[in-house]
């Protein structure tokens, strides 16, 4: 797992085989608090093209969650190299802006 930090905008994660270079496991990258960075844009990228094979999942800090269904607190990027572009709205709630 890997929780973002202040400083993080973009995570690019690579879970491709150890042999290639990668984690060979699968990732969950936890969202800073939303209330906490105001407008704060950050992405999530498959950098090596396994999330099929070693899922890349998103997750919101506690009290959070996606574009604004408070049922809604996790969500995978879909295909290989695909990516995830998401907002805080400065309260409870990343949205997602593009993929």
């Amino acid at each position: 797992t890997y929780t973002m930090n202040a400083t993080d905008c973009v995570v690019i994660a690579n879970t491709r085989p150890t042999a290639q270079g990668g984690i060979d496991s699968a990732i969950t990258i936890t969202l800073p608090d939303a209330s906490d960075f105001p407008g704060r844009v950050v992405i999530i990228k498959d950098a090596a093209g396994y999330c099929d094979v070693n899922a890349i999942t998103i997750t919101v800090s506690a009290g959070d969650n996606l574009d604004g269904n408070p049922s809604t607190t996790s969500m995978n990027l879909p295909s290989p190299a695909s990516w995830k572009k998401l907002i805080s709205d400065g309260a409870n709630s990343w949205y997602e802006i593009g993929s």
